[in-house]
């Protein structure tokens, strides 16, 4: 879990001008989708958690904004939270096309009327994209036995197709209950 807890504001927004807007953010690695991310595979989708640690209610007119690094699709409205309240934001980027490690910062802040104003710390969201993985064909099964490898697969979702084949390839004259002890010693 990451937090970082917020400087005061430059200035606060208007309907709040007399208090101090501040933001504590959250944010779990385990809630960035898809898990495992490869390049131009997507949409890559961050939920993170902003929480208001100041003593006033958050004003109806904030956003959070991205100012920096992997860019996402603009600024994310944020409804008005009370003092020590919480609330979930979506975030979305298109994925990149290269494997490597990427950074997108955001700040919260609010429109005056003439321009944006940002207000608090930055907050960095990180995630890695992994390299492609290298699909190793398969040998040249008969369909007789893929078709009954694949039914093992449905049953055994847990495991992978390319260890099922070679066990229902080496043991075609056996019966399915057979078969199907042999695979449960993979487990």
């Amino acid at each position: 879990v990451y937090k970082r807890q917020a400087q005061p504001p430059a200035q606060p927004p208007a309907e709040n001008k007399q208090h101090e807007v501040q933001i504590d953010v959250e944010y779990e690695h385990a809630e960035v989708f898809p898990k495992e991310i490869r390049p131009n595979s997507g949409r890559i989708t961050f939920n993170v958690v902003l929480r208001n640690t100041g003593d006033t209610a958050w004003p109806k007119n904030l956003f959070w904004y991205n100012v920096a690094g992997l860019k996402a699709s603009g600024k994310v409205a944020v409804m008005e939270t009370k003092a020590g309240g919480s609330q979930k934001v979506t975030v979305t980027f298109e994925n990149p096309e290269k494997p490597g490690k990427y950074e997108s910062v955001w700040r919260l802040g609010f429109f005056n009327g003439h321009q944006d104003i940002l207000i608090g710390r930055e907050v960095p969201l990180r995630f890695e994209v992994l390299e492609e993985k290298k699909q190793e064909p398969l040998p040249n099964y008969s369909k007789k036995v893929m078709d009954r490898a694949k039914r093992f697969a449905d049953f055994f979702s847990h495991l992978q197709i390319e260890k099922i084949l070679p066990i229902v390839n080496q043991n075609m004259s056996k019966a399915d209950d057979e078969i199907a002890e042999l695979l449960l010693t993979l487990e």
